[in-house]
């Protein structure tokens, strides 16, 4: 109760937030609570850091022998067998002859390469693929998405994994909120991912570090981002402040988190799909969550959650 007046007090001064979050109906309630809490770090409002090992359970990476077996994208645990990423992560794989994807897509299929998800690890060269890694069996891609230039938006899709999770001290699915959810300007949230960083000895090349990196970021207005990126930014888009720790290459498809302190769960919302990949980046794009919640809601359930 302290927690929930506490946090009610302060939207009501900064309004941060206008509604409380909220567990989508039909999705786990058994979500946003790691056994392994994460460490505070100051400097990750600053630059990309090293997260606490299993402090992000629902965080994975998607894995094909067509990239080497590193994790070329991030993608979020929302149920036991539910991944949400971005529509590139999926169709980059395959290339233009295989595409466009519509609807239901079988990648078990003899002639595509295998995409695996690798969850509860944090250094990805250590992990135990045995029992952390589980084959992709359907992809659904967001219809009005598009790879060229002029159509970016609605970079997302999910993921039906071939078999359930087993959820430990590791794994475990975020939460899945309720579509009036809106976060507010400066609103503090993270992402998790083995993206590219820079450091001051990388000579503005990116780096790509075998563990798990973290960092702190907040909701920007729309005009930030579409004053830095141009046409890049696309209506279905929402904007993340991220100067200094702007995502790298290998982050898409990773989630945006929340804590919410009126019942101290973790909530997803939103996926990363771009940022300006050089030292100086100030922002990232992400879904906007209010464009895409029903039709994640909507293929989520038919999916089977």
């Amino acid at each position: 109760m302290h927690h929930q007046l506490s946090a009610l007090v302060f939207c009501m001064l900064f309004g941060v937030i206008c509604h409380a979050f909220q567990i989508e109906t039909g999705f786990p309630t058994a979500c946003g609570n790691p056994a392994v809490k994460r460490e505070f770090k100051e400097e990750a409002k600053r630059r990309k850091v090293r997260a606490t090992p299993h402090s992000w359970p629902w965080h994975g990476g998607l894995l094909t022998a067509e990239y080497g077996f590193f994790p070329y994208c991030g993608g979020t645990l929302i149920s036991r067998s539910l991944v949400v990423t971005a529509a590139h992560c999926v169709e980059d794989v395959f290339g233009c002859t295989n595409t466009p994807f519509e609807g239901l897509v079988d990648l078990t299929r003899e002639d595509l390469a295998p995409i695996y998800f690798l969850v509860g690890a944090h250094d990805y060269m250590d992990a135990d693929y045995d029992r952390y890694m589980y084959k992709v069996h359907y992809a659904v891609i967001h219809p009005n998405f598009t790879q060229t230039f002029e159509g970016k938006g609605y970079d997302i899709a999910i993921l039906k994994l071939q078999k359930n999770i087993i959820s430990d001290s590791k794994v475990s699915p975020i939460c899945f909120p309720a579509k009036h959810v809106n976060l507010k300007w400066l609103s503090p949230c993270f992402y998790a991912g083995w993206g590219g960083v820079f450091t001051s000895y990388s000579n503005g090349e990116q780096l790509h570090p075998k563990t798990l990196r973290e960092a702190q970021v907040h909701i920007e207005p729309d005009f930030y981002c579409q004053f830095h990126m141009g046409n890049q930014f696309a209506d279905s888009n929402s904007c993340i402040g991220s100067r200094g720790r702007s995502a790298g290459n290998g982050d898409s498809g990773g989630g945006i988190f929340f804590f919410s302190e009126t019942d101290e769960r973790w909530y997803w919302y939103g996926v990363v799909e771009s940022a300006e990949v050089n030292p100086q980046a100030v922002c990232t794009t992400i879904s906007k969550f209010q464009v895409v919640h029903e039709w994640l809601k909507f293929n989520a359930i038919l999916l089977g959650l």
